[in-house]
């Protein structure tokens, strides 16, 4: 798809093709350079919901490279983000390598903090000491009333949506737990 300005110059190009995950858009002077470039991961074809991913760059007027950005599969930035001055000089550098590495190890650190063992998982829930349910209907009665004060949407205290979660995980581990003992 393009779009044109009242001159008959492309300004805009959008390209993608259905069963395609991605979407570029070319953004262009009037003199016909490359203003800018982006790539998109396109989630939902109906909505059209995408996040960034790839290379993006601006460019100057006369071709060259204005910025230089690179994000990952999900959308984070990552690698090494450029500014050049318009003679082409590198005027700015950021390396978000080592910030990508420590979001990651973060991620996966509060998920670990998730794996509960089936007593911790049956107190969280709210069942006394040494009892384990029985039946998953107990669990997900019980679970229901334990969770609807937290809910993130219900309740404005900050930790209340870590305390959600610990709850939903105390109940899949005591769900998962029932459904193999059987």
């Amino acid at each position: 798809e393009k779009h044109f300005d009242v001159s008959g110059v492309c300004r805009v190009d959008y390209h993608f093709g259905l069963g395609q995950p991605y979407l570029s858009r070319k953004h262009f002077y009037e003199n016909q350079r490359l203003k800018s470039e982006q790539l998109f991961f396109v989630e939902d074809e109906r909505t059209m919901k995408a996040r960034k991913v790839g290379y993006w760059r601006e460019y100057y007027e006369g071709g060259n490279t204005k910025t230089e950005k690179q994000y990952d599969a999900n959308g984070i930035r990552t690698g090494f983000c450029k500014r050049y001055a318009d003679d082409g000089s590198l005027e700015w550098v950021k390396d978000y390598t080592k910030d990508y590495i420590e979001r990651l190890a973060e991620f996966n650190a509060q998920r670990g903090k998730l794996d509960i063992s089936l007593e911790e998982a049956a107190a969280l829930l709210g069942f006394g000491p040494g009892q384990i349910p029985t039946e998953a209907g107990e669990v997900d009665r019980v679970y229901r009333k334990r969770c609807m004060p937290l809910h993130p949407d219900k309740c404005p205290d900050p930790d209340a949506n870590e305390r959600f979660i610990e709850v939903s995980r105390a109940r899949e581990v005591l769900l998962k737990h029932l459904s193999g003992s059987k």
